[in-house]
């Protein structure tokens, strides 16, 4: 239920969808200014917190689950 700001790369998009800002990869002013618009708008701030909720709930729901993917990555039962 957290407000994100992430990288702009396939992998952050796959997994935030529509629940990030995203900014240019090694773009620190980028980095700043979507840090201070989620910091000072309120409504922003929202609307992502519950995006992201709504994310989380959505991949939760997917087979296999994060959980299982990951045990399996490193070799757990």
């Amino acid at each position: 239920g957290l407000p994100t700001v992430a990288s702009d790369i396939p992998a952050h998009r796959e997994v935030a969808g529509e629940a990030a800002l995203y900014f240019p990869p090694g773009d620190s002013g980028a980095l700043a200014d979507r840090i201070n618009r989620v910091c000072a708008d309120d409504g922003l701030r929202l609307r992502l917190a519950a995006a992201s909720l709504a994310r989380a709930r959505q991949l939760a729901l997917g087979e296999p689950s994060w959980r299982a993917l990951l045990l399996d990555a490193v070799g757990i039962d």
